[in-house]
C-alpha cells in the first residue's frame, strides 16, 4: 500500500511537470510590448503583436513568423552560431553576438539576409575557420552586411583563408559589405574556383594583416567606397573578374595598393579580367600604386583617381605610380590611362623578361596616348585630349612626337636663343660662347 501511494505521487508530480511544458509550446511568448520580453530576441510582428523567444531558431519556426521580418537582439550573446534558413533580418540591438570558438554563421540556399546594428566577433579559435559560410546551390541568395555592422575577426586562427566563405556557390548571389572589419587574418571573401556567379559590393572599412581582396574565377566586384588597409602584401590582387572601382580609399603599408594579374614567369592570369577604375586613391608606402604584373590579356581602363607611391629605391628615388612587370604588356594596352593623379610620373619599372628594362617616358607615351599629361609639382595628371594648352606650360600629348605649337620646349627656346646669338654677329656686335 505505502509503495503504490508513493508510485501515484510520483504519477502526480510528473504529469504535473509534462502538463507545464506543455503550456510552453516551442519556448514561444507572446508580450503585450517590447519591454515586457526578458528573452534574448523579440520580433515585432506586422499585426502589432510582439514574440519573445529564447533563440533565433524558435523564432523563425513560430506559426506567427513571415520570412522578411526583424529580429532584434535584446542583449549580449556569447559562445553561440547561427545557421541561417529563412530570409530575414536581424538587428543586433547595439550588442555584441560573439560566436564560439568553432562557431559560425552559415547562409544557406536561396535567403535574403541583412545583418546591422551591432557587432560580430569571435573567441580565439583553435581551428582556422571563416566567421560567415555561404551555400547558394540553385537559388539566389542575398547577403547584405549594413553600415552598421562591426565585425571583429581577431579571434580568428592565423593562416585561415577568407572571413566569409563562398567557395562552395553555384547559384547568383549577391553580398553587400559595409561597416567596419578589423583583424582579418585571411582575405575577405573565398570566392568559388570555377567561374563564378558572385557579385560583391564594397563600401566598408577594412584593416587586414594580409590581402583583402583577391578577384578570380569570374566574379563581379564593385567598389563604391570605403577604406582598405593591410599591414604586409598587396591590398587587392585581380587576377580574372570584373572589377569596377568608382570610390574608396586603398592603402597597402607594405605591398602594392593593388597587384593586377600574377608575378610567376608564363603566367596567363588576366586573360578573363576587365578592371575599370574611375575613382578612389591608391597609396603603397613601399612600392607601387598599381603593379601590372604580367596581366597580359584583360582589358583595362584607369579613367580617374589618386595614385601614389611613397616608396624609395637603391638610390632614394621615389618609386613610380604605375609599374610593369613585362614589356610585352603594353603591345596591346595602348591608351588605357585617360584620368588620373600619380606622383613622380605615370609608368615606371617596365621589365622584358627578367632583366631588361623599356624607359618610364616610353610606357607611359604608349599608356596614355590620346590624352594630355600636365606636369605638376610631384605629380602628373592625365585628362582627355583637346586640352586647351597656354604658352609656356608643360602640357604635352604623349604618344605624338610633333610638339604642341603653344608648348614652350627646351629644344625650341635653345634654339631661339642660338638664332638671335649669331645675328648679333652677323650685324657686328661682339659675341661671346654660351654655356647651357
Amino acid at each position: 500500500m505505502k509503495n503504490l501511494k508513493r508510485l501515484l505521487g510520483l504519477m502526480a508530480i510528473s504529469g504535473f511537470a509534462f502538463g507545464f511544458a506543455g503550456n510552453v509550446k516551442a519556448e514561444e511568448e507572446t508580450v503585450d510590448n517590447a519591454k515586457a520580453c526578458d528573452k534574448n530576441y523579440l520580433v515585432n510582428y506586422e499585426n502589432g503583436s510582439f514574440g519573445c523567444y529564447e533563440d533565433i531558431g524558435s523564432a523563425v519556426g513560430s506559426e506567427h513568423f513571415k520570412e522578411g521580418e526583424t529580429i532584434t537582439l535584446l542583449k549580449d550573446r556569447t559562445d553561440v552560431s547561427l545557421s541561417v534558413a529563412k530570409s530575414y533580418v536581424l538587428d543586433l540591438g547595439g550588442h555584441t553576438f560573439a560566436l564560439s570558438k568553432t562557431g559560425q554563421i552559415a547562409i544557406s540556399n536561396g535567403v535574403n539576409v541583412t545583418i546591422k546594428n551591432g557587432t560580430i566577433k569571435t573567441a580565439a579559435q583553435d581551428t582556422a575557420a571563416s566567421l560567415f559560410a555561404i551555400s547558394a546551390g540553385d537559388e539566389t541568395t542575398t547577403v547584405t552586411f549594413d553600415k552598421t555592422l562591426n565585425v571583429i575577426a581577431s579571434g580568428m586562427k592565423d593562416g585561415t583563408s577568407s572571413v566569409i566563405n563562398a567557395s562552395a556557390v553555384t547559384a547568383t548571389t549577391n553580398v553587400n559589405v559595409a561597416g567596419t572589419w578589423t583583424g582579418l587574418k585571411g582575405e575577405l571573401i573565398a570566392f568559388p574556383t570555377s567561374e563564378s556567379k558572385v557579385t560583391v559590393n564594397l563600401s566598408a572599412t577594412i584593416t587586414g594583416a594580409a590581402t583583402i581582396l583577391g578577384v578570380d574565377a569570374g566574379t563581379n566586384v564593385n567598389v563604391t567606397g570605403g577604406n582598405y588597409t593591410t599591414d604586409k602584401g598587396d591590398t587587392f590582387t585581380l587576377k580574372n573578374g570584373i572589377v569596377k572601382i568608382s570610390a574608396g580609399n586603398v592603402v597597402a603599408k607594405a605591398g602594392n595598393a593593388m597587384l593586377i594579374g600574377d608575378g610567376a614567369t608564363g603566367s596567363t592570369y588576366g586573360e578573363d579580367l576587365d578592371v575599370e577604375i574611375t575613382g578612389g586613391t591608391f597609396t603603397s608606402k613601399t612600392t607601387n600604386a598599381i603593379l601590372f604584373a604580367r596581366a597580359y590579356k584583360g582589358t583595362y581602363a584607369i579613367k580617374g583617381g589618386v595614385f601614389t607611391s611613397e616608396g624609395k629605391d637603391a638610390d632614394k628615388k621615389v618609386l613610380p605610380a604605375i609599374a610593369i612587370i613585362d614589356y610585352d604588356f603594353l603591345d596591346n594596352q595602348e591608351g588605357i590611362i585617360t584620368g588620373g593623379t600619380f606622383t613622380n610620373g605615370v609608368v615606371g619599372s617596365v621589365q622584358i623578361g627578367e632583366s631588361e628594362s623599356q624607359s618610364a617616358k616610353n610606357a607611359t607615351a604608349i599608356l596614355t596616348k590620346g590624352s594630355t599629361i600636365t606636369e605638376g609639382e610631384g605629380s602628373v595628371t592625365v585628362g582627355t585630349t583637346g586640352t586647351t594648352t597656354t604658352p609656356g606650360d608643360q602640357t604635352q600629348t604623349p604618344g605624338d612626337d610633333t610638339p604642341d605649337k603653344n608648348v614652350q620646349t627646351y629644344d625650341g627656346i635653345l634654339s631661339y636663343v642660338t638664332l638671335a646669338i649669331s645675328s648679333l654677329g652677323a650685324l657686328g656686335f661682339a659675341t661671346k660662347k654660351v654655356l647651357f
